[in-house]
């Protein structure tokens, strides 16, 4: 069992809100077959065009090509918008994923993030990537957990 399969069997979401991809391979299709089986929507925005080969999950699954997750987190909090689950997968880099994690917070009680041991590029303005955002995260917000998912790269944070 991957560790996004484990999240899923433990947070059970209906709405799930994916935040970039992979290419859409093993994170989107992961959502897309549980969605499938347990029904519920998967709402996606990719700076990236989607491939045709994925137009039969129209049903379960929206996408949303933008280059701004702010943007679409912050209209989510403008129209009260909760999402059981998000995931962020769009930097590596401290800035970017600390400001998602904040905006995502507002819309959700669980948060999962790949690339939690990234510690950013050499280029970066902040150094530390994804996992000084996730560390300080815990610290400064301590109704927020992170979940032991067995996988130190993929970082599940709920809120108690």
């Amino acid at each position: 069992m991957t560790a996004y399969e484990k999240v899923l069997d433990l947070i059970k979401p209906k709405l799930i809100l994916e935040l970039g991809s992979d290419n859409f391979l093993i994170s989107t299709a992961i959502f897309i077959k549980y969605i499938r089986r347990e029904g519920g929507q998967l709402d996606s925005v990719n700076i990236k065009v989607i491939p045709e080969s994925f137009a039969d999950f129209s049903d379960i699954w929206t996408i949303t090509q933008q280059s701004n997750t702010l943007n679409v987190l912050t209209m989510c909090a403008d129209k009260y918008i909760r999402y059981d689950l998000i995931f962020i997968d769009t930097s590596r880099s401290y800035i970017p994923t600390i400001a998602e994690m904040f905006f995502a917070s507002k819309v959700t009680d669980s948060i999962l993030i790949n690339n939690a041991l990234s510690e950013g590029d050499k280029t970066d303005s902040e150094k530390g990537g994804v996992k000084r955002a996730i560390e300080e995260w815990i610290k400064n917000y301590p109704e927020w957990k992170r979940v032991d998912l067995q996988d130190d790269n993929i970082a599940l944070l709920t809120k108690e």
